[in-house]
This record gives C-alpha cells, sequence and structure tokens, in this order.
C-alpha cells in the first residue's frame, strides 16, 4: 500500500462514514467504468454479492438453483434469504 492509499483509508475511516458515503459512490462508478457497465453496486460481504445478483437475475422464489458441495453452507444462507418469509426451509433443516 502506497502513501495516496494510506491517506485514501485514513480519510475513509476519519470520516466515520464506511458505507453509502462519496467514497463509496465515487468506487462504484470507477469501476462500472472499468468494467464497461452503466452502473455498479458496492456491498459488504460476498453473501450479499451473491443475494444481489441473484435478484438481479430475477432468481428468486419459485426458481431452482445448484449448489456445489463445498458451497452448501454459503449457498444454505442465500437460499434462506432469497426465500424470507416465503415458509419454504432449507432441506434437512428445521
Amino acid at each position: 500500500m502506497d502513501d495516496d492509499e494510506k491517506k485514501e483509508l485514513v480519510s475513509v475511516i476519519n470520516s466515520g462514514w464506511f458505507t453509502e458515503a462519496s467514497k463509496t459512490r465515487q468506487f462504484e462508478k470507477m469501476f462500472a467504468d472499468f468494467v464497461g457497465v452503466k452502473y455498479a453496486c458496492a456491498v459488504t460481504s460476498g453473501t450479499t454479492a451473491l443475494y444481489v445478483g441473484l435478484k438481479a437475475l430475477g432468481i428468486g422464489s419459485g426458481r431452482s438453483r445448484l449448489l456445489g458441495g463445498k458451497d452448501t453452507e454459503r449457498g444454505g444462507s442465500i437460499f434462506r434469504a432469497l426465500h424470507a418469509g416465503s415458509g419454504r426451509r432449507l432441506p434437512g433443516r428445521s
């Protein structure tokens, strides 16, 4: 990490705003430009990123998904988030 990056990090910490602030919007715009899309959405975790991606693709209640063996726990949390309030349960869970 160079001195410019450290200064940016300290400025964010000192602002007290870690999400939904001008630096976040600036990052989203720069990232969207970098990957060649109109919009980008910064999120706080991998689970949230998967949730937002599935919702953006229209995948939610009533849609089938395949999960790899090592992804069962992560997938399970996303399954629960997508089906919150639907009354559906993850197989094998109460």
